[in-house]
């Protein structure tokens, strides 16, 4: 035992002193020896090593600066600089300390916080809500600074840590919220992305039309005389309905539970609650469990499942094809334009285009800026800007959109 631990034990025998006397006459020497041991050795908190990288750092000294900014927080047990490599290794309790804290400290001291930023796609969203759960799942992952999530672009822009956290936990809370991780914005390639998203149709596909080729006999059966009595009837309701049911509205239960466990109240609560209370109360009907037979609802509670999944169907394969309308439109930006400087034609990039510059715009070719002619004349194709299916002639003086076509 080091001084230090032996000062340690002393001021906790003092601390503690009025209550080990007072625990004496209750639990005697064993128990008194056990609160003791278990009051001195009390597991220590657990620390976790974070790897910051920082701009800005110009000598040693701002090196010093960073540390003594650091081990100034509280819950901060080490902190060194590396100003070689512009990089903080620090260790700290995550339970009190967070990443944020540790990059504010960084920055009050003076200097910047490089953090690496991914693009992920993710599939399966529906609403709002949709887009606040999956930004909640991201943001409760150690090492994530920000996650910010488009409906629209059905993408997730992340900045993060690495040192802290990865993809893998990145993919892994998307899949354990109930979405799909598409992988990559950039890395996966255009046919990976549909072919998961044809699988997602698919699936839904399917489920409607089950849902349908089931729920529609079963309410006819409601309507037409058989020889079969109500509980006779209900019995094989019951039967028919259970696995069809549970395979239509597995996708609406699973969504509704993840939300539940996140504590959000999205869509699918809802609509888990109304298509789960149609089946119960069928259930209860058919064996008279506070519920007569007239209140079997089988056919209803698979029908609503189905609407549901023949509405996502449809808002999917919508989404799919503005995506490819979008790539398309896309496709139509110019990357290169053809100048005319000192006398030569200078092919150059679209972003080093200047105002002013003249550029030439040869048969066949797209016009790759906005502007205006000079001089010249041809018939140029404006249909996916104005919808004239007829490429209208353009002469001097007339201004020209980017992305259309001239035609000689």
């Amino acid at each position: 035992m080091t001084k230090k631990d032996f000062t340690d034990f002393c001021a906790f025998l003092r601390t503690f002193r009025t209550n080990i006397w007072l625990q004496r006459e209750n639990t005697g020497a064993t128990g008194l020896l056990q609160l003791i041991v278990s009051g001195y050795y009390m597991a220590e908190p657990e620390t976790k090593k974070a790897e910051i990288k920082i701009s800005g750092m110009s000598c040693a000294t701002c090196a010093v600066n960073i540390e003594e900014s650091l081990s100034g927080l509280s819950d901060v047990t080490k902190a060194q600089v590396n100003f070689g490599t512009d990089t903080a290794h620090v260790e700290f309790d995550p339970t009190k300390v967070s990443l944020a804290i540790l990059e504010k400290a960084v920055k009050d001291a003076g200097y910047e916080v490089v953090n690496s930023q991914v693009t992920i796609k993710v599939g399966g969203m529906m609403c709002a809500t949709c887009v606040e759960t999956i930004e909640t799942a991201l943001r409760e992952l150690p090492g994530i600074v920000s996650a910010t999530v488009n409906l629209g672009t059905e993408k997730a822009y992340v900045t993060y840590n690495p040192s802290l956290t990865g993809i893998d936990g990145m993919k892994k809370a998307i899949e354990e919220a109930g979405y799909q991780y598409l992988g990559i914005s950039g890395e996966v390639s255009e046919e990976a992305e549909k072919i998961a998203r044809d699988k997602d149709l698919h699936a839904k596909f399917i489920r409607f039309v089950v849902g349908f080729a089931v729920s529609i006999p079963l309410m006819i059966a409601m309507w037409i005389p058989l020889p079969l009595s109500m509980q006779q009837l209900g019995y094989v309701m019951l039967v028919i309905s259970t696995p069809v049911f549970a395979f239509v509205a597995y996708p609406i239960f699973r969504a509704a539970w993840i939300s539940l466990s996140h504590r959000m109240l999205s869509m699918d609560v809802m609509y888990a609650m109304g298509t789960g209370v149609a089946f119960v109360s069928s259930v209860l009907g058919t064996f008279g469990i506070v519920f007569t037979h007239e209140f079997m609802f089988y056919d209803t509670a698979i029908m609503l499942a189905a609407f549901l999944m023949l509405g996502r169907f449809l808002e999917g394969r919508a989404k799919g094809r503005t995506s490819e309308a979008i790539k398309k439109l896309a496709g139509l930006r110019v990357k290169t334009a053809i100048l005319i400087r000192d006398g030569q034609e200078v092919e150059v990039s679209v972003e080093d285009v200047s105002v002013g510059d003249q550029v030439i715009v040869k048969p066949g070719a797209k016009v790759p800026v906005d502007g205006e002619v000079v001089t010249g004349e041809s018939y140029v194709n404006e249909a996916m800007i104005t919808g004239e299916p007829v490429p209208p002639p353009e002469v001097t003086g007339k201004p020209c959109c980017r992305g259309a076509t001239q035609y000689q």
